[in-house]
């Protein structure tokens, strides 16, 4: 921590101050009723002209103390300082955190959801690390160790801005452990001849009612569009039918939980994809059936973004049994595609920017080789001496 400015009443500092390895500019004082203070820089300012004209400031005028030390109210003051940390990140500000406005938004449906319902009443002078491994108890029960962890960083974080602005003097977060996390396991890659079983089995001809040929082609459409472009679930399911033109459809947005975020998983994955005029005859049709208002092309029957859990069950799950094979998640559909390019010859290059990943990244080959290797342990010869 450096001291860069000392004034009447204000020091400007510049360090990490509980917040891991992120470098903030921070002043301190002591305010009229005798209270020991702490402030962030703004992103958006010039760190010591703001230090100056807050000295001055402070030195007239007298600073109000929040009597609300409930956990709800102070995350407003936090929710405030990601807010600065967004405008810095559209402004590409020289000083100060950056926050992509996607994630800043995930983070806020996280608080609404798994943090506020818990703590928002409390003081957050008595939450306890105690309180907290009860609260990480309650999440396991309803999550995996790796999301519930997620969550905790969260709220690790939320505390460390408490620490910083001098609400509370500790981080009770801080010895609070992560959760053993479960290793990571390559979900089951259906071979080609497979993927067509599955999708030929959904297709509406194969159904007798016209009920059943209208829910199904909704599916069929579902079921192609993700196996032959291999884009996320969130991807398609953030898909709008502006983005689908006569021979591609265009990433630029996805949708998770049933929100829709304005920009894709990372930068690299906003993109245009070639597809089949097969498949555009196929949603259009979908779209005539539909008729929904909205402008995307999967909703539910209320008009609303579908959750990639619902379309999962609804849709891969049922097809998968409908054909005899392994239950699979979409993402074996997008390491089937992967797979089916590399087996085409396609260059790394081209691949990575079909599926939406960075240049030079070792994720792409890396999932065509772990199917390889599956490939060899089902089909490689058993030498046997008799």
């Amino acid at each position: 921590m450096s001291r860069l400015f000392t004034g009447e009443r204000v020091i400007l500092y510049h360090g990490a101050f509980g917040r891991g390895d992120d470098l903030v500019y921070q002043i301190r004082y002591t305010d009229n009723n005798g209270k020991k203070r702490r402030k962030v820089a703004p992103s958006d300012q010039e760190p010591i002209a703001w230090a100056k004209r807050m000295d001055v400031a402070i030195s007239q005028s007298s600073e109000t103390i929040t009597d609300d030390y409930s956990f709800g109210a102070l995350y407003e003051n936090f929710k405030d300082e990601l807010q600065e940390q967004v405008k810095n990140f559209e402004a590409n500000g020289k000083y100060g955190e950056k926050l992509r406005p996607t994630t800043f938004k995930k983070k806020l449906i996280d608080y609404v959801k798994w943090i506020l319902p818990y703590f928002k009443d409390e003081d957050i002078r008595t939450i306890t690390p105690n309180k907290i491994l009860k609260w990480q108890k309650w999440l396991r029960k309803n999550m995996k160790p790796q999301s519930a962890n997620a969550k905790l960083g969260e709220l690790r974080r939320c505390f460390s801005f408490f620490v910083v602005e001098g609400y509370i003097l500790s981080n009770p977060c801080r010895e609070i452990p992560n959760l053993t996390a479960e290793p990571p396991v390559q979900g089951y890659t259906p071979s080609q001849s497979e993927i067509f079983k599955l999708i030929d089995a959904a297709h509406p001809r194969n159904f007798e009612s016209q009920y059943q040929k209208n829910k199904m082609l909704w599916h069929y459409a579902l079921l192609r569009l993700v196996a032959e472009t291999g884009v996320r679930i969130s991807e398609a399911i953030g898909l709008d039918w502006n983005s689908v033109r006569n021979d591609r459809i265009y990433i630029k947005a996805s949708a998770v939980d049933g929100y829709l975020f304005d920009e894709t998983k990372t930068r690299h994955s906003e993109r245009s994809i070639p597809i089949a005029s097969s498949l555009v005859t196929i949603l259009k049709e979908h779209r005539l059936l539909t008729a929904r208002s909205n402008d995307f092309v999967f909703t539910n029957e209320k008009g609303n973004l579908f959750r990639s859990t619902d379309v999962r069950k609804q849709v891969l799950i049922p097809a998968c049994k409908r054909v005899g094979m392994p239950i699979i998640g979409w993402h074996g559909l997008r390491r089937a595609y992967i797979t089916e390019l590399f087996d085409r010859g396609k260059r790394d290059e081209h691949v990575q920017k079909l599926c939406g990943h960075a240049p030079g990244s070792k994720m792409t080959r890396g999932v065509y080789q772990k199917v390889r290797a599956e490939e060899v342990v089902k089909q490689e010869n058993v030498i046997e001496y008799k």
